[in-house]
């Protein structure tokens, strides 16, 4: 069974009930959906359910905050933190291949880049940015005003307008989380944490000798996952799953 959930991002806008096509779902997911964009400020939510049961989508709120209108089935969105499962996808591909050590210190790979105001990429392991674990700050907690978490959550705000089409390379973001003492010493407990994410990528980048946008539709270009830029549900249920081979290894 594969369930997609997307959020639409643009603004407050007109809430409008929870409707679904074709089938009658869970009343409890029902209220959860209204509940996510009438509470936390989205305008718009989809739930896409393939199963058993067959196709079925559920929206809540709106698609078109100037017009009202609703979600379209199919809409792009942008997938947010569902590309660190690719990322770690690949650096776990890379260590496979022997190319990166998952005990080593990220130092080793990234020389420089973790330091500051306590912060030692000596300390650190690649093991432990893929685990969450570090105590490294995170970038949004901080040390840029424009980079605004939610309430209760170091996301940004929905509705950050003020960074909709600003550009951080993930050198930059990685600065303004330096200028931060860490959270707790390595190891001693897991935080969520999207600077640890952004060090793999630049991690994927400097071992590929290739943008992380590149490394990842190459990993997944001969498995049952979408090889473009985009993550779709019928990619992914309708392609067939050849033997896996790393398009890192020689």
């Amino acid at each position: 069974m594969v369930v997609t959930a997307v959020l639409a991002v643009q603004g407050c806008g007109t809430h409008r009930a929870a409707t679904d096509r074709p089938g009658a779902l869970d009343p409890q997911l029902t209220r959860l959906l209204d509940e996510l964009v009438r509470q936390h400020g989205f305008p718009g939510a989809q739930v896409t359910i393939d199963g058993p049961g067959g196709h079925r989508v559920r929206t809540a709120g709106v698609g078109d905050t100037a017009t009202g209108a609703p979600i379209a089935e199919g809409s792009r969105v942008r997938i947010g933190s569902n590309t660190k499962t690719f990322v770690a996808t690949v650096v776990l591909q890379l260590a496979g291949d022997g190319k990166v050590d998952l005990e080593a210190p990220i130092e080793r790979y990234l020389p420089g880049v973790v330091r500051g105001n306590g912060n030692d990429g000596n300390r650190i392991t690649v093991h432990q940015l893929l685990q969450h674990t570090s105590g490294l700050p995170d970038y949004v907690a901080g040390g840029d005003p424009a980079l605004t978490p939610a309430p209760n959550s170091l996301q940004l705000k929905p509705d950050a307008e003020e960074i909709r089409w600003a550009h951080y390379e993930p050198a930059d973001l990685v600065r303004i989380a330096m200028s931060m003492p860490p959270r707790f010493e390595p190891g001693a407990r897991s935080v969520y944490t999207n600077t640890n994410y952004v060090l793999l990528g630049m991690l994927i980048e400097k071992i590929a000798g290739r943008s992380a946008t590149t490394s990842i539709p190459a990993v997944f270009s001969n498995s049952a996952s979408p090889s473009r830029s985009s993550a779709s549900s019928s990619a992914i249920t309708t392609r067939t799953t050849p033997s896996p081979r790393s398009p890192f290894s020689s």
